[in-house]
């Protein structure tokens, strides 16, 4: 029974570890700071390379590469929920994901085991477009309002960006979605409320 507890423990801790980490990533860039300039040294690496020569490289920077597996499920669950697959070769799938200009190939090998990847690869006009830039995964799920708001409300302000992308998307001019917005907030700041009744102030 003991033996179990601990097995169970040691899962929960684990638990607790991994979305510590992906939350971190998702609200701060200091993992994405760290990648470039570590890609600066290791242009393509896995996450096991140093698996027998611990030694060869600094305490942080060998749990930051064995985590370059948390990136790869931060950036699949985020748009895999945004209906975008990822690229596919012979034995890994992998999304091109490009933080300040640089670009990243983050993926995961297949075979006897299962490797996590991530390589530093050149982003420039002609390939611009394969890449998500990551700006947009790390503004989506951050939760930026998570310490003012409920899930319900963080849950609407996800729902709004999604209408905007489709709208701009949709090739409606982003000035004209900031104008409607600009012009909305200066309606309600026009809105006067006076115990449960509420007076509209029109604009002259």
């Amino acid at each position: 029974m003991k033996e179990y507890e601990d097995i169970v423990a040691i899962l929960a801790r684990e638990h607790v570890k991994e979305d510590r980490i992906k939350r971190e990533m998702l609200t701060d860039v200091k993992y994405m700071d760290w990648l470039v300039d570590f890609t600066l040294r290791f242009p393509k690496f896995y996450h096991d390379d140093w698996l027998y020569a611990e030694d060869s490289i600094n305490i942080k920077d060998l749990e930051n590469a064995k985590n370059i597996c948390y990136l790869f499920d931060v950036i699949n669950d985020y748009l895999s929920k945004n209906y975008i697959v990822p690229y596919k070769g012979d034995w890994d799938e992998y999304y091109l994901i490009k933080y300040n200009n640089i670009g990243f190939k983050i993926g995961v090998m297949s075979g006897q085991g299962t490797s996590f990847y991530c390589e530093r690869v050149s982003v420039d006009k002609n390939n611009l477009d394969n890449f998500i830039d990551f700006y947009h995964i790390f503004n989506k799920d951050d939760i930026r309002y998570g310490n003012r708001y409920d899930e319900g409300i963080i849950n609407k302000f996800n729902e709004l960006v999604s209408i905007v992308r489709s709208l701009y998307e949709s090739g409606v001019d982003i000035e004209d979605i900031v104008i409607t917005f600009n012009n909305t907030i200066d309606k309600i700041d026009d809105d006067e409320c006076y115990g449960d009744t509420k007076v509209r102030v029109l604009k002259k």
